[in-house]
């Protein structure tokens, strides 16, 4: 029987993480059901990148 973790929701604050977010939501996916990311202006693909991996991204001033 696999053992199952509660789940819970992961939060980010990210402004131009490009090179690193993809790797960082790759690790969280394995323990957080859903993962939310605040960017906070970014003017790379941070946002993008958080989307391609299924992460809701909100837009902080």
């Amino acid at each position: 029987m696999t053992q199952r973790y509660p789940l819970v929701t992961a939060c980010l604050i990210a402004r131009n993480e490009e090179a690193m977010i993809g790797e960082c939501l790759v690790a969280l996916q394995r323990l957080a059901e859903e993962i939310i990311v605040g960017d906070t202006g970014s003017t790379d693909r941070t946002a993008a990148i958080a989307r391609e991996h299924g992460a809701s991204v909100i837009d902080v001033p």
